[in-house]
């Protein structure tokens, strides 16, 4: 448990905190974080678990009738009719795992993630124009409450004097957030999306890692541990939220207003379930390989609670470690890229413009 909140928390303050904690405040960080881990999570949960069912449904009833059409009326088991299946139709199998990565997984758990940062609203990521109709309506609704309308004499007068001089200081306040909200540059506002967005994955990503420890995983501390290293090695999930910050940003900085949800996480989609499927078929073709030459499969021999943590398991799964790592890293590089040309944008547009302060952005 400590250990899977520790590879998120590392992440967070590099992320953040060493590099980036002037353009998003602490506060927002704990509520962007929070927001991964209870909502985006409880969301995905529920959607992949809907669509898992249609899925599910259609490959039944497809093997249901495979089942009928090549054992009726023969005396056979079910394990020897399943491993005939897999022997024989892998591309039934590879095709499910396509469905399951881009579909079920990637495209889902992005969607969520998305909506987990556009769910929270902080003053951090608040234009001017936000903060200052904000403040103008909360004004008004004080000055023109009930209780001040039917109250009278000098009773009405102290109660109005002294909501008045509450109003002023939560204007004063409020318009020093605003002069402070001004001075931040486009990049500065870009940087406190890309930290807001990054920490709702890392939150969306401490609890599926939970998930997948204590609830898919067999019980034995060997395994679990197995699973946490190959898990934290790779920070799929944040690099997928820092390159959706990329189309983000050029939607609400740049005013590219064309830009939809579909092309926002379409990136992340294709990097996320490629990450997934290419895991997924590796490690079914070195099952299908073992079940082939009549051994066991690889997942028969880390089966049972005492089982210890191996290095040989890891070994084995070094191909798809180093295709997940290289994937990693192609991402890593498209993001810098696309970041670094962003920066160069927003600069330009800033000089172009004549103006240093953000007084007409929207970002929510």
């Amino acid at each position: 448990l400590v250990a899977t909140f520790f590879q998120a928390f590392f992440i967070l303050y590099f992320v953040h905190w060493k590099w980036k904690r002037f353009d998003l405040s602490l506060d927002a960080v704990i509520k962007y974080f929070a927001s991964g881990f209870l909502l985006a999570t409880a969301m995905a949960l529920i959607f992949e678990i809907l669509l898992t069912l249609v899925v599910q449904f259609v490959l039944i009833f497809s093997l249901t009738i495979w089942f009928v059409n090549n054992y009726d009326g023969e005396d056979t088991t079910d394990d020897k009719a399943v491993t005939e299946l897999v022997l024989d139709h892998p591309g039934w199998f590879i095709f499910y795992f396509f469905v399951s990565s881009f579909v079920l997984a990637a495209m889902v758990e992005e969607i969520v993630k998305y909506f987990g940062y556009w769910m929270v609203i902080h003053p951090d990521l608040l234009g001017v124009d936000d903060v200052g109709s904000a403040t103008s309506e909360a004004s008004s609704e004080v000055t023109t409450s009930p209780v001040m309308e039917e109250d009278g004499g000098n009773q009405n007068d102290n109660v109005q004097d002294g909501v008045s001089g509450d109003v002023q200081q939560d204007q004063q306040q409020q318009q020093e957030q605003q002069e402070s909200q001004g001075r931040r540059s486009l990049n500065s506002l870009g940087d406190g999306i890309t930290v807001a967005m990054v920490a709702v994955a890392l939150g969306f990503a401490c609890c599926e890692n939970l998930i997948y420890i204590f609830v898919y995983t067999p019980t034995n501390p060997g395994l679990e541990i197995s699973t946490l290293l190959v898990r934290s090695i790779f920070p799929v999930h944040p690099l997928c939220a820092a390159i959706q910050s990329i189309n983000v940003c050029q939607r609400d900085l740049e005013k590219e207003n064309h830009i939809q949800l579909g092309r926002i996480i379409f990136p992340s989609v294709i990097l996320h379930g490629t990450f997934d499927f290419v895991l997924m078929v590796m490690a079914f073709m070195e099952a299908y390989n073992a079940v082939k030459e009549g051994g066991e499969s690889p997942s028969d021999e880390i089966q049972g609670e005492d089982a210890p943590f191996s290095w040989d398991l890891l070994w084995k799964q070094l191909p798809s470690l180093l295709i997940g790592f290289a994937l990693v890293v192609a991402g890593s590089i498209y993001y810098a890229v696309r970041s670094r040309a962003q920066r160069a944008r927003l600069n330009a547009l800033e000089i172009g413009s004549g103006m240093a302060l953000v007084s007409d952005t929207s970002l929510v």
